[in-house]
């Protein structure tokens, strides 16, 4: 006949029993018989799965918005009426990096003027070589006073002077034609545009022509403490943020990309910014963004749903000794995809075993 453990059991309890109503109970067999009952009770409770209570966190979550990687103020350098304005609000600026041009009627003018005088003392430059070389041979001759060849050299040099300048103003000119072209770096997109065909540029800050943006990285701000700073730091190779303006949501790999120096004394924070590609989001502002954290959290645990059972409305957990213990729900978090209970209780801490489905 096969003795199953919780017969065995009951058959000694009925010895014991029968044995002490007849001769009287004996500490010893008390006290084997006691021993034995536990030890059965843990042995049945090990055959059951348990799970082993981890340290618990708490969750932080951050909400920051998207904002370019760099802005910049579109102003002319040089004045002028608009002639075209090649992109408007939203539009990429294209690979010339052109985003307006300028009138160039005048300064083209006082470039031919200007040609035209370089040409004009070329021609006396290279006549006044032509007499200097026919006076040095003269000279040899003793043909000629030595003050007129100098004085030939003279105007020589004063025209070689003048054509140097000349060929510096055309330079300068060529340069600053060069700046009725407005540009911007190719790729920026335009962010604000005050500017239409036909009106009048003035050179310099005053009149801001519009405003560009570099939306090749997407920046997303936060403010830290030094807790939450090191978790970034630590966790550097897996940050990731979910961006919640799209149907479904989209979880977008990041990364840490500038750290401030300055610091906060009054929140005791810092400020970080991370940056994500835009390739599968878009390349705007103003994206909300969640970042989420899982700190330390010293006083909580982390245990199974079916881990736990309630009893008089409130909530316990069975050691694999087969002991209750009272534990606190604080809520609930997921761990490799399976959601876990935050508890909190005085008699558990981490590493210790507990039961899966201690009713059962």
């Amino acid at each position: 006949m096969k003795c199953f453990p919780g017969r065995a059991l009951f058959i000694v309890y009925l010895v014991t029993l029968i044995f002490g109503l007849v001769f009287g109970y004996d500490k010893k067999v008390l006290s084997f018989v006691k021993e034995h009952g536990q030890k059965q009770q843990y042995l049945d409770n090990v055959q059951q799965p348990f799970y082993v209570v981890k340290p618990g966190f708490k969750q932080v979550t951050f909400i920051g918005y998207t904002r370019p990687r760099q802005v910049m103020d579109i102003i002319g350098e040089e004045s002028g009426r608009c002639m075209q304005v090649m992109a408007d609000i939203g539009q990429e600026i294209g690979h010339d990096g052109i985003f307006a041009r300028l009138d160039t009627t005048f300064i083209d003018l006082e470039l031919k003027k200007i040609s035209f005088d370089i040409k004009q003392l070329q021609n006396d430059l290279d006549y006044l070589n032509r007499e200097v070389n026919r006076y040095l041979v003269l000279a040899k001759k003793d043909l000629f006073a030595q003050a007129k060849l100098e004085e030939i050299e003279n105007r020589r040099d004063q025209v070689c002077y003048k054509l140097g300048s000349l060929k510096v103003q055309k330079n300068i000119l060529e340069e600053r034609r060069k700046r009725f072209i407005i540009r911007v770096p190719p790729g920026w997109i335009i962010i604000q545009r005050s500017l239409q065909p036909g009106e009048w540029v003035a050179a310099g800050p005053q009149k801001i022509l519009g405003r560009a943006g570099d939306f090749s990285s997407l920046l997303v701000p936060f403010a830290l403490t030094s807790e939450e700073y090191t978790w970034v730091k630590e966790h550097s190779e897996k940050l990731s943020l979910l961006f919640l303006d799209f149907p479904g949501k989209i979880r977008v790999k990041a990364w840490l990309d500038k750290t401030y120096p300055d610091f906060d004394p009054e929140t005791r924070k810092f400020k970080v910014d991370l940056a994500v590609n835009p390739d599968l989001l878009e390349k705007r502002g103003g994206l909300k963004a969640e970042l989420t954290m899982q700190l330390a959290a010293p006083d909580t645990l982390l245990v199974p749903k079916n881990a736990l059972f309630e009893r008089y409305e409130e909530h316990w957990a069975r050691t694999v000794s087969g002991t209750d213990v009272q534990v606190m729900i604080l809520g609930s978090s997921e761990i490799d995809g399976q959601e876990v209970w935050r508890i909190k209780s005085k008699d558990l801490k981490p590493g210790d075993k507990i039961l899966i489905s201690p009713l059962q």
